[in-house]
C-alpha cells in the first residue's frame, strides 16, 4: 500500500499528515506509536518529509528517532526475506551455498557460523545500531553496510565474497543484498561466536592448535594437517550449536567491545581505507578484539 493510500484510509491529505507530525515533534514516541498502529513505516515518513524538507531516506528518519532516544524499530519496513533455495534446505543451508571443494567438517563449521542476529536486549541489532549511531553519522553507518560502496575485489553485485579455494565457505550467500541483511549478518556472526564458546571449549580449541603446531615437521604433515583441521572445524561446529555453559564475556562486555570496534570500522570506511577493513561483513577486527581483550 502506498503512502497516499494509507493516508486516504484515514481521510488525511499529505499536508494534514505533515501538520500532525510537526505538531508532535516534541513527543517523538507519540509519532512512532501512532505510525506503528496505522501501518506507516519510516519509509513512508521519509517520503512525506521529503515533500517539505528535501530528499530524505528512512535511515534519516530512524536516525532522528534514535537521536531522541526513541526506538524506531516498530516502524521499520520488514527486512527482505531470505530467498528460498530448492529441496527444502535446512535453516543454515538457506544462508550458505558451499562450494564442492569444502570438506564436510568445514561445511558444517561455516553453516554454524553464519547467522542473522537474533539476540535481544543489549546485543540486539537495534540496540547496537543505536549506540553506534551516537558516535558516527547515519550516512557513514549505512554506507558501511552497503555492499555496492565497496571495490570489486571485495564483493560483486551478487553479494559474492571474493575468496580463494583454500578460504572455502563464503563463496555464495543466498541472501538479498540489503543493508539490513548485511548489518544483521555482521552482528549475528560475532554474537553467535562470542556467546556460544565457553572457557572449556576455548581451551579445547587451543589444545588442537597446539597439536597442529607440534606436527609442523612431520613427514606426513599434509595428512596430519587435514585430520587436525577436520577435528577443529567439527569441534567448532558442535560448540556453536548451543549457548555456552560458562560464557566468557557478559552480553554487556560483548556489546561494549562490538560497538567500539564497529565505530572504528565505520571510520575506516568513511576514510576510504578499504585495505584496513579487509572485507565488508566477515571482518576479523571486531572478533579478534572481543576474544583477546573484550573484558
Amino acid at each position: 500500500m502506498t503512502l497516499d493510500e494509507k493516508l486516504s484510509s484515514f481521510g488525511l491529505t499529505r499536508d494534514q499528515a505533515w501538520t500532525w507530525v510537526t505538531a508532535n515533534l516534541s513527543t517523538p514516541q507519540t509519532i512512532v506509536d501512532e505510525c506503528s498502529s496505522a501501518g506507516v513505516t519510516s519509509e513512508d515518513l521519509a517520503e512525506l518529509a521529503s515533500d517539505y524538507m528535501g530528499p530524505l531516506t528512512r535511515y534519516d528518519v530512524e536516525a532522528y528517532f534514535n537521536s531522541q532516544s526513541v526506538d524506531p524499530s516498530k516502524i521499520a519496513p520488514p527486512v527482505t526475506a531470505i530467498e528460498e533455495t530448492p529441496a527444502a534446505p535446512s535453516a543454515n543451508e538457506a544462508l550458505v551455498d558451499l562450494d564442492d571443494f569444502c570438506t564436510p567438517a568445514l561445511a558444517a563449521f561455516t553453516e554454524a557460523v553464519i547467522h542473522f542476529n537474533t539476540a535481544d536486549g543489549t546485543l540486539s541489532t537495534e540496540a547496537l545500531r543505536a549506540r553506534v549511531l551516537e558516535e558516527v553519522n547515519s550516512a557513514d553507518y549505512w554506507g558501511y553496510f552497503d555492499i555496492m560502496n565497496y571495490p570489486e575485489e571485495y564483493v560483486d553485485e551478487e553479494f559474492t565474497y571474493e575468496i580463494s579455494d583454500d578460504d572455502c565457505g563464503l563463496a555464495e550467500l543466498n541472501i538479498e543484498p540489503t543493508r539490513e541483511n548485511v548489518e544483521s549478518l555482521y552482528y549475528g556472526i560475532i554474537t553467535n561466536i562470542t556467546r556460544n564458546l565457553d572457557v572449556t571449549e576455548i581451551s579445547a580449541l587451543q589444545n588442537q592448535q597446539e597439536e597442529l603446531s607440534n606436527t609442523m615437521d612431520a613427514s606426513n604433515y599434509s595428512e596430519v594437517l587435514a585430520s587436525i583441521l577436520d577435528n577443529f572445524y567439527s569441534s567448532m561446529a558442535n560448540y556453536l550449536q548451543s549457548p555456552a555453559t560458562n560464557q566468557i564475556y557478559s552480553d554487556t562486555e560483548i556489546a561494549d567491545a562490538l560497538v567500539e570496534n564497529t565505530v572504528a570500522l565505520v571510520g575506516l570506511y568513511s576514510a576510504g581505507d578499504f585495505n584496513s577493513l579487509d572485507g565488508i561483513w566477515y571482518d576479523s577486527a571486531p572478533l579478534d578484539s572481543l576474544l583477546s581483550g573484550g573484558a
